[in-house]
């Protein structure tokens, strides 16, 4: 009876989400417990890793950009969680929980960018939702990235460089996702390069304003927000003059945030 159960189950590609995200949540928190000298090189490691792994189960539906266009959120929101883990108080009751959080937005990143990946195959009803969630894991792997850069306290260059790299990225994919086609379009590419001019001003800006770090990537993070929001209903052609005062009313709430958090003395 047992082996006739065994083989009935079949080891689906939910199973592998799961699997995969089981994995990179225990190789979390093994590089907490690693020797400071290796660090970085852990993190790359587990970064490199879970790209790997997640090419592997997306592997059968790829085609042209996807090889590695659909690796960027979750090498981001892996390289995030695993920087931004060493901001945290040197408590397991602080990272366990931020752990298995990480563990559960990464499975749930994981269905998301499989239906980018066979979508442009076969239209899904769930892509509108996929959109939302891509969105948001970009956010959030921006925010903790923004963060990360201005808490080493970077100098101004060095902070124009990364959030400059990271931005574009993040951006590109976000972008991409709305076309879902094999090669990226000369506009998403435009609009990828201007927003992340956009973006790398800002940050250049913030790098000389007397404000803690985090809000700082409060500031870059609704940027891109402001950003990627208004891309999203322009490339679906549902541009209004009511959303755009909606999104010029969070900009201006974030400056305002900004402002009233500033150390002038």
């Amino acid at each position: 009876m047992r082996n006739a159960l065994f083989r009935d189950f079949q080891f689906t590609k939910r199973h592998k989400f799961v699997a995969l995200s089981v994995t990179v949540t225990v190789g979390m928190l093994v590089i907490q417990v690693l020797p400071f000298e290796i660090r970085y090189m852990a993190i790359l490691g587990l970064v490199s890793f879970a790209s790997l792994l997640t090419l592997g189960v997306l592997w059968s539906d790829m085609a042209g950009v996807k090889y590695w266009i659909l690796l960027i959120l979750p090498s981001a929101l892996t390289a995030a969680v695993a920087l931004f883990y060493y901001l945290l108080p040197v408590r397991w009751a602080t990272r366990l929980p931020v752990a298995l959080a990480y563990g559960i937005g990464f499975y749930l990143l994981l269905l998301t960018l499989n239906i980018f990946n066979v979508a442009a195959i076969r239209t899904i009803a769930l892509l509108r939702a996929a959109h939302a969630v891509g969105i948001l894991f970009t956010l959030i792997s921006a925010f903790f990235i923004f963060n990360v850069y201005f808490s080493l306290h970077f100098p101004f260059w060095m902070i124009f460089i990364l959030v400059g790299a990271t931005s574009f990225l993040l951006i590109l994919q976000s972008l991409w996702a709305f076309e879902l086609e094999d090669l990226i379009s000369k506009k998403i590419l435009k609009y990828s390069i201007v927003y992340t001019l956009a973006v790398t001003q800002i940050a250049l800006s913030l790098a000389f304003w007397p404000i803690v770090p985090i809000y700082s990537a409060l500031g870059l993070t609704a940027a891109l927000y402001v950003f990627l929001g208004l891309s999203q209903i322009h490339l679906q052609n549902r541009l209004t003059s009511r959303a755009v005062w909606e999104y010029a009313i969070v900009a201006t709430a974030t400056i305002v945030i900004l402002i009233l958090n500033t150390h002038w003395g």
